[in-house]
């Protein structure tokens, strides 16, 4: 190891650099510490004049350092691939590279780790969240990266496995369920003033998307009620009020190349001609969907086949008795729905029939008609008593 000179002069280069403070600071800067940031943005700004050649003292002074903070600082840029530096004699040329975008850091093993034992988790899942509106999305694709082992660092002794944390939403998981929401577009064009980065976190996220799903919600109308349902102050999220925000929601997309497709409020007002979905019925679905967690296309599937059989009535307890049949038998998709509608006659909610005497009118008996003299003789009797 060259040991730094405060007389050695340095020039400096940065070919090709790109600026991206929002990486250096919120990701970077927590690795190296602040002293290894300004010496890397002293650096910088002394490659304008790169014909100039000057000593160590320099940066020592404008940064009011020793030179052997000088030189640690300088050792951390080299660690995480800020700086190159190359020697000669007593003569240094450091080489400016460029940061890391968001998106590529977060998926750089070494640094995360370095990261994670900087802030912690809670700051790191923040940290991520705040990133993820610009991040291209991996669903669907599966990683072929060869694996590597980075000498840099070995200090993974009492450390969080970076595999083992996740961003506070991930996309992945949630967009393996039965969800038809845009949630990288929700969040891309959800403020932090308007959705808290501190409520954004899995159970919210997947609320939203349901909701969004069952009741036909687009991503910008949902941002809307998430913002009439949230408090930055506080961080959180009202789901109790998101749920009636979203009950109350006429669906935005009722048309669907196949019908059982749509969300089941949509499918509903469909088939009643466009009609708003009650809000008895609106309960009934938003149980089917978040409590009993049933597919819409199977919802779409049951609501047709009640409505067929039951003179186009949604009896509560009936389709509440047929779903939990279903839920017990594993029926998930439209198809096994519809074969289970056509090899099961379920008996049809009893209808009460009230006595025709209950529905005639009441007719006088003329017996008990009495005449006025009758009155008056039953009147005087009753004096003489």
């Amino acid at each position: 190891m060259v040991k730094l000179n405060s007389k050695d002069t340095y020039q400096v280069i940065k070919d090709d650099y790109r600026d991206d403070d929002y990486s250096l600071f919120s990701l970077y800067l927590p690795i190296v510490g602040y002293r290894s940031i300004a010496l890397y943005k002293l650096l910088i700004s002394e490659s304008y004049k790169r014909v100039i050649v000057e000593n160590h003292d320099r940066l020592c002074i404008l940064l009011n350092i020793s030179i052997d903070d000088l030189y640690e600082a300088r050792l951390r840029l080299e660690e995480v691939m800020l700086l190159k530096t190359f020697n000669k004699e007593n003569k240094y040329l450091y080489q400016i590279i460029s940061p890391l975008s968001a998106n590529v850091f977060l998926t750089n093993e070494f640094l995360t780790n370095e990261l994670l034992k900087a802030i912690g988790v809670e700051q790191y899942e923040i940290t991520a969240t705040k990133f993820l509106s610009d991040k291209i999305s991996t669903i669907d694709y599966k990683d072929i990266t060869s694996k590597f082992v980075d000498g840099i660092s070995n200090k993974f002794d009492n450390e969080v496995v970076f595999s083992q944390i996740k961003p506070i939403f991930d996309f992945k998981d949630i967009n393996n369920e039965d969800i038809d929401f845009n949630y990288e577009y929700f969040i891309r064009n959800t403020s932090d003033l308007v959705f808290p980065i501190e409520a954004r976190n899995e159970t919210n996220l997947r609320l939203i998307g349901k909701l969004a799903t069952l009741y036909g919600i687009s991503e910008d109308t949902m941002s809307i009620l998430v913002g009439r349902c949230s408090s930055y102050e506080n961080g959180t999220l009202d789901i109790s009020k998101l749920k009636v925000l979203a009950r109350r929601q006429k669906p935005e997309k009722t048309e669907h190349e196949d019908p059982y497709m749509l969300s089941p409020v949509a499918f509903l007002q469909n088939k009643q001609n466009g009609i708003p979905v009650t809000s008895v019925d609106a309960k009934l679905l938003n149980y089917l969907s978040l409590q009993l967690n049933l597919k819409h296309e199977v919802i779409n599937v049951l609501i047709e086949y009640v409505l067929d059989i039951n003179q186009n009535k949604l009896p509560k307890n009936y389709v509440e008795k047929i779903a939990g049949e279903w839920v017990r038998e594993n029926i998930d998709s439209k198809e096994k729905a519809i074969k289970k509608t056509k090899q099961t006659s379920f008996s049809q909610p009893k209808t009460l029939v009230l006595p025709e005497y209950y529905s005639n009118e009441i007719v006088e008996d003329s017996d008990l008609d009495i005449d006025d003299e009758k009155v008056q003789e039953l009147k005087d009797r009753l004096k003489r008593i």
